[in-house]
């Protein structure tokens, strides 16, 4: 899923991947191929599209794209589980070249402690609204 933007390099764009936000401050996803006047832009809501996430209390994830608004969060060890909280927001980690921290991503809706697996079961909501953006913004991760 791609959106295209109309600006590019001679406006500031990084050439480097970027994150882009909506007006509310939510991840949206990164900057994909970007030209002097246009800039495309890689939606949070592709199934190609992984990304490492956090809770305020520095749990660590990596969310996944499954469907409609919701994804996924894997590789959450089951001692977190008393942590965790239905509503509970996700962040972007530190952990990434693309990302700046705390870019707010999506909120917890169920966590399920599966008997044959390792992790959690956690299933996510985007917040941002993908079906209507009008204004987003490009982070420069200086």
């Amino acid at each position: 899923k791609i959106l295209n933007i109309d600006i590019g390099l001679n406006d500031g764009v990084p050439a480097k991947y970027s994150a882009v936000i909506n007006y509310d401050g939510n991840l949206i996803g990164r900057t994909y191929f970007i030209s002097d006047f246009t800039t495309q832009v890689h939606k949070i809501n592709d199934k190609n599209f992984h990304l490492l996430v956090k809770t305020k209390d520095n749990i660590k994830g990596q969310f996944s794209y499954r469907n409609g608004r919701r994804g996924i969060v894997e590789s959450i060890s089951k001692k977190f589980e008393n942590q965790l909280k239905i509503g509970d927001t996700l962040f972007t980690s530190f952990n990434s070249q693309i990302y700046t921290g705390d870019i707010p991503v999506a909120k917890i809706v169920s966590i399920n402690n599966n008997s044959v697996k390792h992790e959690l079961d956690v299933a996510v909501e985007i917040l941002a609204d993908l079906n209507l953006l009008r204004n987003v913004f490009v982070v420069d991760k200086k």
